[in-house]
């Protein structure tokens, strides 16, 4: 377990050692606490967030980072601090274990992987292992420069107001699409950690890599014009605090009070109504929970609830369910489309029908099924 010292050490961010699986750095002053890292490669982080905030509670871990790439992976950062590296190396091989009695598919990056993954936030297709890169980070426009043996390219960091947030899962959905429909290359970063009281609290923020012959976006007048909110504010970060961006941890201190399921990875998030269907049927065949489709959008359950699923509102059609089948069944409504759910849930001559449930991709995310037995 790591030492509850809030005392902070003073480090050089490439002045680290390797030991097979972490990256670990020695204070360079007089509070002699180690700073580690290790990677995790995963395809859905959803699996694995509830492990981890309780390794986060258990202070077994100081915090991490599930970093998704734009066109790219998804990883874990995991950090640990301690002034002992025995402590650390038992809490990672402790987390190790529990990951390995599971069947969350993952990857644990070693030696020169771990390396390369760990510095290519900042290499970005030159060299990428400590003894071979050579980079120069200078200010820009609207971020920094950085400049390897290969390329130069801008980058801008935008802090993301999750306190603004009613559903933090459709907005990445977006924004990691919009980036990725346009080929841009990015990097979105969600932190994790504990306050002093054991809350859980995080922060998000998103770093767009931009050649140099690359147009510049303004993704906040996008956000502001499609969400109608701020939810976006330009960090223009120091040269000498780059390391926050090499250790995967906000640029900015204020941390927000986080959902203990808080992110999934948005592409791993269903969309579309045959996905959903998908996910609904694995669910209830895994509970043991009779059901049958009766139509290309309905779900019978146990003969007792009728599951209804819409891409965007449609009144008329809601209408016509709820006439037919209300007095038969109990009836679950799920509307993807996020502002659609908004608009229907404000309509109180509907929320007050008895026997009628409206969902929103969350709830559906986080349902009970113990509920259809």
């Amino acid at each position: 377990m790591k030492t509850s010292s809030k005392k902070k050490g003073k480090y050089k961010p490439l002045s680290y050692f390797i030991e097979k699986d972490l990256i670990i750095y020695n204070s360079l002053n007089q509070i002699k606490k180690l700073v580690a890292f290790g990677i995790l490669q995963i395809r859905d982080v959803s699996n694995l967030i509830q492990l981890l905030n309780k390794f986060i509670k258990r202070s077994c871990l100081d915090s991490y980072t599930i970093q998704i790439g734009v066109n790219s992976g998804t990883y874990i950062i995991l950090q640990f601090a301690s002034e002992e590296k025995k402590d650390i190396v038992q809490d990672y091989f402790k987390l190790c274990e529990l990951l390995s009695k599971t069947e969350i598919q993952y990857s644990l990056l070693e030696n020169n992987l771990l390396e390369m993954e760990f510095l290519n936030i900042l290499c970005n297709g030159g060299s990428s292992t400590l003894n071979e890169m050579k980079i120069s980070i200078s200010n820009a426009r609207k971020g920094l420069s950085i400049t390897n043996d290969k390329t130069t390219l801008n980058y801008i960091f935008y802090n993301i107001r999750l306190d603004l947030l009613t559903d933090e899962i459709y907005f990445f959905q977006h924004l990691i699409k919009y980036l990725e429909e346009r080929e841009i290359k990015g990097y979105l970063f969600v932190y994790n950690t504990i306050d002093e009281i054991g809350d859980l609290r995080g922060s998000a923020y998103l770093v767009v890599i931009l050649k140099e012959e690359d147009s510049m976006i303004d993704l906040i007048k996008i956000s502001r014009e499609f969400f109608k909110r701020e939810l976006l504010d330009l960090q223009k970060p120091k040269i000498n605090l780059i390391w926050q961006c090499l250790w995967r941890i906000p640029m900015s201190h204020n941390l927000t009070r986080i959902k203990d399921r808080f992110i999934l990875d948005p592409r791993n998030i269903p969309s579309t109504i045959n996905e959903i269907l998908t996910l609904l049927e694995k669910k209830l065949s895994e509970n043991n929970i009779e059901y049958e489709i009766v139509k290309d959008f309905q779900v019978l359950i146990n003969q007792n609830w009728l599951f209804s699923i819409f891409s965007n509102l449609n009144l008329d059609t809601l209408s016509e369910i709820i006439k037919d089948h209300i007095n038969k069944y109990h009836i679950y409504v799920l509307v993807i489309n996020n502002p659609d759910y908004s608009k229907l849930v404000s309509y109180n001559n509907i929320t007050k029908i008895d026997n009628l449930t409206i969902l929103s991709i969350e709830d559906f995310l986080d349902l009970d099924y113990g509920v259809f037995e």
